[in-house]
């Protein structure tokens, strides 16, 4: 499973919640546009209508206490609504932004101190996700996670590395003033592969606000946007040793070069 994954600068949160989610919405539309555009397996991002999903959660209660679990049939029958009984971002976005105020208010009811934005592609395969949040405090960086969707395992289509920047190309274009982006194994971080777990890491490619005009160990650095985009290697960066060691060599390059954020 591949990450793509952004910074963005702190923003102005003086606003009522719904007018920054709508804020919010402004660009995210644009940008599950581009992504669909990229990938069919995008369209799917959204929500499953709240009538459903109370359903399924009352089975899953309902059944929580059997020795033998969720039946397969109704799981399989989980899976058929998630498909069939979505509010997309795309097909519905207001309906999607209400289901999400919606949610946002519980979490603050719960004391959560942000606007968090979640979506995922459900059916079957490995499901893809998008999650924005941004916090209350001023100072605050928001970001931008994106899990990238396939059909089964074997279907790696975002290893080309043309797709793979275009994808982050098309974060950079449409996120809020982009600090940071990058594209990575989701375990390289979540076996603390990472070189430094005071700062963010890096992956096969990325993007940096920064200007940085020599590679270093890195294959290529060019100008995008209004910074820099920055490539690893010309393959796919995998969780194989001469990989991970290729990467911790240009994260401590990159954080020697000043562009590395801190967490």
């Amino acid at each position: 499973m591949y990450t793509l994954f952004a910074l963005t600068a702190p923003r102005d949160q003086n606003d009522a919640v719904d007018v920054r989610l709508r804020r919010e919405m402004e660009w995210l539309v644009p940008l599950v546009a581009a992504l669909v555009s990229i990938s069919p397996l995008f369209r799917p991002l959204g929500l499953i209508s709240q009538d459903t999903q109370n359903w399924i959660n009352a089975k899953i209660v309902e059944y929580e206490a059997d020795d033998d679990g969720i039946p397969q049939q109704l799981i399989e029958e989980f899976d058929r609504l998630s498909v069939d009984d979505r509010v997309t971002i795309l097909d519905n976005p207001r309906a999607f932004a209400d289901l999400t105020l919606d949610t946002i208010r519980k979490m603050r009811a719960d004391g959560y101190d942000g606007n968090r934005i979640a979506a995922t592609t459900g059916g079957t395969g490995v499901a893809g996700s998008l999650t924005r949040i941004n916090y209350d405090k001023p100072h605050d960086r928001g970001v931008l996670s994106i899990e990238l969707p396939m059909r089964d395992k074997e279907d790696i289509w975002f290893s080309d590395p043309s797709i793979m920047r275009t994808m982050l190309e098309a974060v950079v274009a449409h996120a809020p003033d982009p600090l940071w982006a990058c594209a990575y194994p989701k375990m390289y971080v979540g076996m603390q592969k990472n070189l430094f777990q005071n700062r963010r890491n890096f992956g096969w490619m990325g993007y940096t606000a920064e200007p940085l005009t020599e590679p270093g160990p890195l294959l290529a650095v060019s100008s995008v946007g209004n910074g820099t985009f920055m490539q690893l290697k010309p393959s796919m960066m995998t969780l194989h040793e001469a990989d991970v060691e290729q990467c911790n060599e240009a994260e401590a390059y990159l954080c020697d070069k000043g562009v590395l954020p801190l967490m």
